[in-house]
């Protein structure tokens, strides 16, 4: 009974932790495609110097820190924290002028095919 659910355990515990990055890598795709569009809203309104509330993510840091619209070059980043699950992409980015998108991938390489996602 005990090596069946020491079995069970062995099977579970890794799935788990794999849902979870999965949830978090996202979670952070999701936030910073959402950011890229509140940004183009801004500017499409002619807005001057649009900005964004800068989220607090698990995994992830989202810059530019003062929530600029217009990022660095244009990007909007999100950068896997110290200590988070390497398997996750590490950066993550979103161009508001040209909609581009790319990933930086970590020990699991499926979730940045040919750098995108």
């Amino acid at each position: 009974m005990v090596a069946v659910l020491a079995i069970l355990a062995a099977i579970a515990i890794p799935s788990f932790t794999s849902i979870n990055a999965n949830a978090a890598q996202s979670a952070a795709k999701n936030t910073i495609a959402q950011i890229a569009k509140e940004c183009a809203v801004k500017e499409a309104n002619l807005e001057e110097d649009p900005e964004f509330n800068v989220p607090q993510l698990n995994s992830y840091t989202v810059t530019p820190a003062d929530g600029s619209c217009a990022g660095t070059a244009n990007w909007i980043t999100a950068t896997r924290n110290v200590g988070s699950n390497a398997d996750m992409p590490e950066r993550i980015r979103y161009n508001v002028v040209n909609g581009d998108k790319d990933c930086t991938a970590g020990n699991n390489l499926e979730w940045c095919t040919n750098t995108t996602w």
